[in-house]
């Protein structure tokens, strides 16, 4: 068998008995990632120089490249040209409200800065429209690592491939252009591929405001990473650095110094890559670091900054395990629901599962914590999903809610009360969208 072909498609062949393990499970993730060109229809200067119709828009081509912005967006739902307007704060479609959200509030938004001209107040805005182009779209999947995307795992595995060239006799010809084509071919599309990360860190970070959950998942992210990449390998990439700069008298590296150089000059880009990747993710949350992975400490500083950051937020964290092991059973109030309910036996207890969440989430046993307008809001969105059934009225439904999970129900029982706490808790909360429905 060629040298070449079995080095660099070991890595394929791992992924494709992973692949088929998982397509036996029925477990596959995925995500798209966007690359969109984003026009402000309605720029306040020059007016005449633009009209929009429903055909699409027609301006001077010179203004409209001035004005024209491409950004990265990620959702998990199929996104296709549009125009996203200051209504859309309200729509009912969740990939335009996303979309919407990104655009006037992300960090990653490169339109957004122009959008804040028509801000009016923090939360009010004058009408607008912006014109969303998708130039690529990209699938990320999840068959190889729950957190690392398969385009990203392979690319990652590639550095494996290319050391294990360096311990072949022969490194030159077919072997060595192979290897460049493998990873050339990943080098347009890199930043495309791993912005699902940064752009999920970002929404948990600074959308969500959840500090736990994003360094948790930035040290299962970073973890990953590197025992893809190997500890190992990258010791002996180090060692190779070495050898090539030092430039012996080794005949056999003299012979093939071209070769070792142009192979090693591509691991580089995998590894700049991986700097950049994890550069990316501390700046989110305002922690700076100056290191490389090419250098005989780099992993284990790597990981004493994963370790600081990890003890900066460590008194939340250990708070919030507090608190999760103070979960209270509410068992003997199942009663109260009998016959309130389609679920089946077997399945009951997804239901009963999904309120013993939401009790001890929201504190729906604290007054002060979970105020009257709070449980009312919670208590309109299960209503309006008609999970809880043979309720003619919200009063009914609330009353009979509010019985489960020991807390007193409300003089004021009108559902026009709490549609707008009921929207603000389904914008904030992702878990008041996902009510069990069998």
């Amino acid at each position: 068998m060629n040298i070449s072909i079995f080095i660099l498609t070991k890595a394929f062949i791992l992924a494709v008995l992973i692949i088929f393990v998982y397509n036996i499970k029925g477990n596959m993730n995925y995500k798209y990632t966007y690359s969109i060109e984003c026009f402000l229809i309605d720029w306040e200067e020059p007016e005449s120089e633009y009209t929009f119709n429903t055909e699409g828009i027609t301006i001077d081509e010179t203004i409209r490249n001035k004005q024209v912005k491409t950004s990265m967006f990620c959702s998990n739902y199929e996104l296709t040209d549009c125009v996203i307007t200051n209504e859309h704060v309200n729509s009912e479609i969740k990939l335009e409200k996303e979309l919407y959200y990104y655009l006037l509030y992300s960090r990653f938004s490169t339109i957004r800065n122009k959008l804040n001209i028509y801000f009016i107040e923090e939360n009010t805005i004058k009408p607008f429209k912006l014109s969303v182009k998708v130039k690529n779209i990209h699938v990320n999947t999840f068959e190889l690592n729950k957190y690392i995307s398969n385009d990203l795992y392979i690319y990652f595995k590639l550095l494996e491939a290319g050391l294990g060239l360096y311990n072949t006799s022969i490194l030159k010809g077919k072997n060595r252009r192979d290897y460049i084509e493998s990873v050339s071919s990943r080098l347009e599309n890199y930043r495309l591929n791993f912005f699902y990360i940064i752009y999920y860190i970002d929404y948990l970070y600074r959308i969500k405001k959840d500090d736990i959950k994003t360094i948790e998942y930035i040290n299962i992210v970073i973890s990953e990473v590197i025992k893809i990449l190997g500890r190992e390998n990258i010791f002996k990439l180090n060692e190779l650095k070495c050898v090539l700069s030092e430039r012996n008298d080794n005949i056999d590296i003299k012979r093939n110094i071209d070769y070792h150089n142009d192979v090693f000059h591509y691991m580089k880009k995998i590894v700049r890559h991986v700097e950049e990747l994890i550069s990316c993710i501390f700046r989110i949350v305002h922690y700076e670091i100056e290191w490389s992975i090419i250098n005989s400490k780099g992993i284990d500083r790597l990981e004493e900054d994963l370790e600081e950051l990890l003890m900066t937020y460590k008194p939340n964290i250990q708070e919030t395990k507090k608190e999760n092991d103070k979960i209270i059973s509410l068992s003997d109030r199942e009663t109260i629901l009998k016959g309130h309910y389609k679920f089946s036996r077997d399945n009951e207890r997804y239901l009963f599962d999904y309120l013993n969440e939401l009790y001890n989430i929201f504190n729906i046993g604290d007054k002060k914590l979970c105020n009257q307008k709070k449980l009312g809001g919670i208590c309109a969105i299960i209503y309006d999903s008609k999970v809880i059934t043979d309720c003619n009225t919200f009063s009914k439904c609330m009353y009979l809610l509010c019985g489960y999970w020991k807390r007193e129900t409300p003089k004021d029982c009108r559902l026009n009360k709490y549609q707008d706490a009921k929207q603000e808790l389904l914008d904030k909360h992702r878990i008041l969208n996902e009510i069990p429905r069998k």
